[in-house]
């Protein structure tokens, strides 16, 4: 049984925030469909969201099946399933794809047959197991919303709530909703389902229907006894009836009759693990990445063309490059010949291999940013949604992590054995690659913190090119900053730390002299911009997870 007591709820912190909801006091028995209606802003999402814990009550108390729920939340995410207006989850995965991964990410305990039968008859029961492969994209508005309930049901939850499902909906696809709302209130398990609504044409399927109006409970019982209540005809009078109301409010409500407890409820289904999570989740991010084939295409375009892009503004500096001896001289003449020949190209070579170790930094940073900036924001609402059903925050960041180290690896990888083949740049590869890899991973995970306390991926992107665009200018690379305004920033500048790395790799050759001789900028050792960058790594991750944890539900839904 749900029974709320005096709830209210206002719309933010603190005493000067609207009030919402103004002391509630409603009871709904198990095994039972509710109406929640009234107009536009009275309060019915704020209510199913204050039942969901999504939005705090600040006063009054709130009971499931005898126990208090307090402000955390303590009720078990199986135990509830939660249907927004408008149907969570991705447009390029099949409807059976979406159903069996809720299956997976939810419940533990189901080895892959199981898991199989499980989804099929959630399939079965919500009407869909005939378009089972059809692409999420292309269903119509009813079959989105068969999908949404189809999502919860996975849990078998004791509490259903729908957020006007129906609304928008033509009269055909409406009836059939509610029907199906309907028969999940009458099945073998006990279950209380409440549904927000506009529409009051089902009056004959519902148990009780409740009207708010300003926040406040304007009717609270049977359905028989709605239009009395409001001394209306006809349903359709009692939305004007409620613009008028009599001076001291409306009179008291009936309630409903009390019911006795199911003898037992069912136990909470199992939840899934975390590592199970993790594994889902990177399978479907995987999936998902070669079926967005907009974005598949512009990481493979990156991925060619960049590394192009540096060997191209490279082509008038190879010859000097390949050419110069880096063998050491015995004979006296060669030597001074050598050194003069070493002070004409000095200002041009220096520049060259300078410039051509920062633009592969860069243009591995604006891969990092196109990396990171969408991949949480882009699906926050999904997230949120799956969080709410008992998603765990640790295997979500992790197959974020994973999926992004395999793209961060192949263009790192791509970036510095093309261009060190092409351009015969000296030093030791490896090095060389950890320090591209590096910078890459720091501007990934830096991006993706931006993405995660992001309102939206338009903004995350946007934020995340301004931060590739302050690297040039800040490295010290191209103009020295001034002391001691170079040394506070240069901590904050990934690619500082690994354009200065990288010419630590040079250190042997006279290449390191060329670019030292014309730069004022310090050079840091090559394992403090190893340090620096991992330091990088993690304080973006840390954001990310911070960003992940955070509730959005406020603003995104």
């Amino acid at each position: 049984m749900l029974e709320l007591a005096g709830i209210s709820v206002r719309g933010g912190p603190g005493p000067e925030a609207p009030v919402l909801l103004h002391g509630l006091d409603l009871a709904f028995p198990p095994r039972h469909f509710g109406a929640i209606v009234g107009p536009s802003g009275c309060g019915k999402s704020t209510l199913l969201r204050a039942i969901a814990g999504l939005m705090e009550h600040h006063e009054g108390t709130l009971r499931w099946k005898g126990r208090e729920v307090g402000p955390d939340h303590d009720l078990d995410p199986s135990e509830l399933g939660y249907v927004p207006q408008f149907s969570i989850f991705h447009e390029d995965l099949d409807v059976g794809e979406i159903v069996l991964n809720a299956v997976r990410l939810r419940r533990g305990g189901l080895d892959p047959g199981a898991a199989q039968a499980a989804a099929a008859a959630v399939l079965g029961q919500s009407g869909l197991e005939a378009i089972a492969g059809r692409r999420a994209r292309f269903l119509s508005g009813g079959q989105r919303r068969r999908l949404g309930l189809a999502m919860e049901l996975v849990s078998e939850p004791a509490l259903l709530l729908a957020d006007e499902v129906t609304s928008g909906l033509d009269p055909k696809s409406e009836d059939a909703i509610v029907r199906l709302l309907r028969e999940l209130a009458d099945g073998p398990v006990p279950r209380l389902v409440l549904s927000v609504t506009h529409s009051l044409r089902h009056l004959d399927l519902y148990d009780s229907i409740t009207v708010l109006h300003d926040g406040r409970v304007a009717y609270h019982g049977p359905p028989g006894g709605l239009l009395a209540h409001f001394q209306a005809a006809t349903p359709e009078d009692v939305f004007p009836a409620l613009a008028d109301p009599p001076p001291g409010g409306w009179p008291g409500s009936p309630g409903l009759p009390a019911a006795p407890e199911p003898e037992a409820w069912p136990a909470p289904a199992a939840h899934a693990s975390a590592w199970r999570q993790f594994l889902v989740l990177l399978r479907r991010r995987w999936t998902l990445f070669f079926r967005e084939r907009g974005q598949a295409l512009l990481h493979f375009l990156l991925l060619a063309i960049f590394p192009c892009l540096v060997v191209l503004f490279a082509t008038k500096g190879l010859p000097e490059i390949r050419n110069m001896s880096l063998a050491v001289e015995s004979d006296v003449v060669k030597i001074l010949a050598e050194r003069l020949e070493f002070t004409a190209q000095l200002s041009q070579v220096g520049s060259l291999v300078s410039g051509l170790i920062m633009f592969q930094v860069i243009l591995l940073s604006l891969m990092g940013a196109n990396n990171g900036a969408r991949e949480i924001a882009a699906e926050r609402l999904i997230f949120e949604k799956e969080k709410l059903s008992g998603l765990r925050l640790l295997p979500s960041l992790a197959a974020k992590a994973c999926f992004l180290a395999v793209l961060v690896v192949a263009q790192s990888a791509w970036m510095a054995v093309f261009v060190k083949t092409v351009c015969r740049l000296p030093g030791d590869a490896l090095p060389q690659f950890a320090l591209l890899a590096l910078v890459n991973a720091a501007m990934t995970c830096g991006c993706l913190a931006i993405s995660a306390w992001s309102r939206g991926a338009e903004q995350a992107s946007l934020i995340s090119v301004y931060m590739v665009g302050f690297q040039l200018p800040l490295s010290g690379a191209v103009l020295a900053l001034p002391e001691p305004l170079g040394a506070i920033i240069r901590p904050l500048i990934p690619a500082y730390w690994s354009w200065s790395g990288f010419l630590q790799t040079l250190r042997e050759t006279r290449f390191y002299d060329l670019v030292t001789a014309i730069t004022s900028t310090p050079l840091s050792g090559f394992h403090l911009c190893i340090w620096i960058l991992a330091v990088h790594i993690a304080f973006g991750l840390a954001l990310a997870a911070g960003g992940m944890a955070r509730s959005a539900w406020g603003r995104s839904f």
